[in-house]
Formats: C-alpha cells, structure tokens, sequence
C-alpha cells in the first residue's frame, strides 16, 4: 500500500514538473514570423526608413532603383502604370479593394510627366494605424526645380476618386473633401483618370 502512494506521488511529482517545463518552454519560446510580423506593424512610420521596413515594403526601396529607370522597368516590375496606356491597372482595384476593407496594402504607381520623366509613387496603406503613406519620388524629373527633385513621405486619413470640374482624379486627403478645398496641401493629386 506504501509502495502504491510513493508511485503515485512519484508520477505527480513528474507531471507537474513536466508541465512546469512546458509553462516555461512557452513562456522563452522564440518569436515566430507573425510575431516579428505583429511587431513590425507596432513601429509607426516616421521616416523613409520606417516605410520601408514593413513586411509589404522591405524588399520595393525606392531609393534603390536605378536613376535611368523607366516606365518599361516599372511595368516589367509590376507597377501600376498610367500613360498613355495603363499597365497592370488590376493593381488600383486591388489596393482600393484592400483599403476598403481595411486590409494593409501597398502599391507602386509609375507615370510620366508631359515631357517624358518618370514620377513614382509608393503607397501604403496601414490597417493598425488607419493611416495612408505615400513617398513621392520625383528625382527623374529633369524639368523640374533642383530643390524638387527628392524622394518624399507624406501621410494622409483617405484615399477615394473626386469629381472636381467635370474630371475624375485618384486622391489621397486629409479631412472632408470639396470643391473648395480641391487644389489645397491637404489633397495630393495621384493622377486624373478622364
């Protein structure tokens, strides 16, 4: 009878030092990808640096492409391209889709000035944040100002299509959107779609 409680308390003994160990087995486990995932998102985008070095922007630095990069090299790598032909136009419904839903997303939108420079524009839409990003990236375009030719970040609450004098435009804004306040600092202009 002895015998028969010693093994019983020899086997307790075990199994609550078996569970301790996976208590704390669990407790140092190493981070997993959704983790380190989870944690990147926490870092608000502050700098060029912060926007890319999210999981939708790490491998797509701006500042890493070629200065003779072209509309040709964008489409090649699937950026949404506006000219006169649309490339890969699936990519804006896919991002207009994915914010309207509240879904992280990002998009790199390629278009030429008037005189053939190319324009890029990255955007990032943050679900955590409930913030849009959009880094410009002007540096191709000859004709413009010295002082105008930089890579830009910039932060907006929406993005949508507006009407304003009988033409659809591609915004990002801050604040209520009008007729009025259409050409102000709080709208940036992605491109008119007719």
């Amino acid at each position: 009878m002895k015998n028969k409680k010693l093994i019983i308390v020899f086997i307790c003994i075990i199994i609550v030092f078996w569970a301790l160990c996976l208590i704390l087995n669990f407790v140092k486990k190493p981070k997993t990808d959704e983790d380190k995932y989870n944690k990147e998102r926490d870092i608000e985008i502050k700098n060029l640096d912060d926007f890319y070095n999210t999981e939708l922007t790490k491998e797509k630095d701006i500042r890493n492409l070629d200065s003779e990069y072209n509309s040709f090299d964008a489409q090649k790598d699937n950026c949404f391209v506006i000219g006169a032909m649309v490339h890969n136009d699936y990519l804006y419904n896919e991002f207009m889709e994915n914010y309207k839903n509240r879904k992280s997303s990002f998009v790199r939108v390629a278009q030429n000035t008037i005189e053939g420079d190319l324009i890029l524009y990255d955007i990032l839409y943050d679900e955590k944040n409930d913030k849009l990003y959009l880094v410009t990236d002007n540096t191709r375009d000859e004709f413009a100002e010295e002082n105008d030719r930089k890579i830009e970040l910039k932060q907006f609450e929406k993005i949508s299509k507006y009407t304003y004098q009988n033409h659809l435009y591609w915004i990002l804004y801050n604040g209520e959107i009008n007729d009025d306040n259409f050409k102000s600092d709080n709208v940036f202009i992605i491109t008119i779609i007719n």
